[in-house]
């Protein structure tokens, strides 16, 4: 499910909250590279409101290994330790930028 967000495209969310929801198709990122024989992602942008934590813990190493760069947007503190300690076990260095005052900010990863 989609979550929108009234009168602000950019806020709409995947992450449950009580804004009217629709049904969209979707795929994971580990299916989307495999079903179009992806043999190297050079740079890999994610800005998915709250979702990127299950994308990169779920993806495994053989397919991590295929990326070379990341840049995405967190939005949870909490969980950003995590995903930074899932890129660096797969020979990713990890950097964050806060945005001031947010739950939010950028990671940038790169081998």
């Amino acid at each position: 499910k989609l979550f929108l967000a009234h009168n602000n495209t950019g806020g709409h969310s995947l992450i449950e909250n009580n804004l009217r929801a629709i049904k969209v198709k979707t795929t994971n990122l580990a299916t989307f590279i495999v079903k179009n024989r992806i043999k190297r992602i050079n740079f890999l942008k994610m800005d998915i409101e709250g979702k990127e934590y299950d994308v990169i813990v779920n993806l495994e190493a053989n397919l991590l290994k295929k990326i070379d760069k990341i840049a995405l947007e967190y939005h949870q503190l909490s969980k950003r330790q995590i995903i930074k300690q899932h890129l660096e076990k797969n020979n990713f260095k990890v950097i964050f930028k806060s945005f001031p005052f947010s739950q939010t900010g950028i990671l940038y990863a790169r081998k």
